[in-house]
């Protein structure tokens, strides 16, 4: 797989690569996450906002599966966002 260095140019943006670095600072209103091509069972991937806050996070539990959710439990908006921890796979993020 050849990694296309996150894509946050249309919606949903597609994060397959981690870091510290902010993708965005702003607000943003996320409506549901899907996280695809995950490797290993116990892989991790973390979102959290621009303050280090934890806003959604799973460990996968099996080989390549597909998990979806949509954010209705976290009222509000996202005070910017960052993925530091992505061990495999991609993560769909779509936003309002």
């Amino acid at each position: 797989m050849i990694p296309i260095a996150n894509d946050l140019s249309s919606n949903p943006w597609v994060i397959d690569t981690p870091g510290t670095a902010l993708l965005t600072s702003m607000q943003v209103f996320v409506k549901g996450i899907r996280w695809i091509e995950g490797t290993t069972a116990g892989h991790l991937a973390e979102i959290q906002d621009k303050n280090g806050k934890v806003k959604w996070r799973s460990v996968i539990a099996g080989i390549n599966p597909v998990e979806s959710d949509l954010i209705e439990n976290i009222p509000g908006w996202w005070d910017g966002m960052k993925v530091p921890t992505l061990q495999s796979g991609k993560l769909y993020i779509s936003y309002e």
